[in-house]
C-alpha cells in the first residue's frame, strides 16, 4: 500500500520567550518581568510548545514585556524571601503579538540597498524581539510616499510589522532626523 501524506505547518502567530526565562516551580510557570522603575516582578504564565530554544506564551505576558533570562533563579529567590507577589496570569495584557486591529511593531536601523516599486530592501541591523541577526532583506512599504526623499545608502531608522503577507514598514526616516 502506498499514501501520499502532505503536512502543512501551524501559522498560527505565538509570543515567544527564550526557554531559559521560564522558571517552573511544580505548582505554577513564571517569568522575571523588567518593570519601568528598573526592578524585576515575578510574572505568572501559561505556557504552550517548545521548540529550538524558545517557548510559546499563551497567557501571562504582553508583547513587548521584557524577561529576564540569566540570574532569573536568584531573582525569583529574593522574591520569595521579600514575599513579592506574583502577578497572575489574568492580569496582563493579552498575550498575543498584536491582534488583526493593531499588529505588533518592531524597529530598527538600516542602510538602504535599492528601492523598488512598492518595496525597500534594507541592511538592517538585529532585531532582538525578533530573535534576527543583522540580515540584508526586503520590506513591502504601504505607499510610495513613505520612500519621497529617501535614497540609496541613506542610513535609515524604520518600523514595521510582520504580516502574514511578509514585514511591512510602517513608518521609515533618515536617521538623526
Amino acid at each position: 500500500m502506498f499514501a501520499q501524506v502532505s503536512l502543512t505547518p501551524d501559522t498560527r502567530r505565538a509570543l515567544l520567550v527564550p526557554s531559559e526565562a521560564v522558571i517552573r516551580t511544580g505548582r505554577r510557570t513564571i517569568v522575571m518581568v523588567k518593570q519601568d522603575e528598573g526592578g524585576f516582578m515575578p510574572a505568572e504564565v501559561r505556557i504552550g510548545r517548545e521548540a529550538g530554544g524558545r517557548t510559546e506564551v499563551l497567557a501571562g505576558l504582553s508583547a513587548g514585556e521584557q524577561v529576564v533570562t540569566s540570574g532569573q533563579f536568584l531573582l525569583d529567590s529574593e522574591a520569595s524571601l521579600t514575599g513579592l507577589d506574583v502577578r497572575p496570569v489574568d492580569q496582563a495584557d493579552d498575550a498575543s503579538t498584536g491582534g488583526e486591529d493593531e499588529p505588533a511593531t518592531f524597529g530598527a536601523t538600516g542602510t538602504i540597498q535599492s528601492i523598488a516599486n512598492g518595496s525597500v530592501t534594507l541592511r538592517h541591523g538585529p532585531v532582538p524581539r525578533l530573535d534576527w541577526p543583522a540580515m540584508t532583506m526586503t520590506f513591502r512599504t504601504k505607499s510610495a510616499a513613505q520612500m519621497r526623499g529617501l535614497e540609496t545608502g541613506d542610513r535609515v531608522r524604520f518600523t514595521f510589522t510582520q504580516q502574514d503577507a511578509g514585514p511591512r514598514i510602517e513608518s521609515i526616516t533618515r536617521a538623526g532626523q
